[in-house]
């Protein structure tokens, strides 16, 4: 049996539906990310939390991203938007730290 496809390649093969959805598309932000595209991390996790706003995957995977981009004053904003929002949960405090 072959071994599972990670990242992009992964994403390639997914279902259309899974490809669309708030998780599909943050999860692929998340690879472009990894792969250090971050305009195609913040152009997918734009087009999630335009599907849905309060998304705290989106909106951490966000945080991880503007800090991946060595964009820390605004990585800390977001952070502090994120704790009015949402309150100071145990993943957006990490998010600050």
């Amino acid at each position: 049996m072959a071994a599972p496809l990670g990242g992009l390649a992964g994403f390639a093969r997914a279902p259309p539906l899974l490809a669309r959805s708030v998780g599909g598309r943050t999860g692929r932000a998340t690879a472009h990310r990894e792969l250090g595209d971050f305009a195609q991390s913040f152009a997918g996790l734009d087009a999630a939390l335009t599907i849905e706003p309060d998304n705290l995957d989106a909106l951490l995977a966000r945080g991880e991203t503007l800090i991946a981009a060595e964009r820390y004053a605004d990585a800390l904003d977001h952070a502090d938007a994120l704790v009015l929002r949402k309150g100071d949960s145990g993943r957006v405090h990490a998010l600050r730290s």
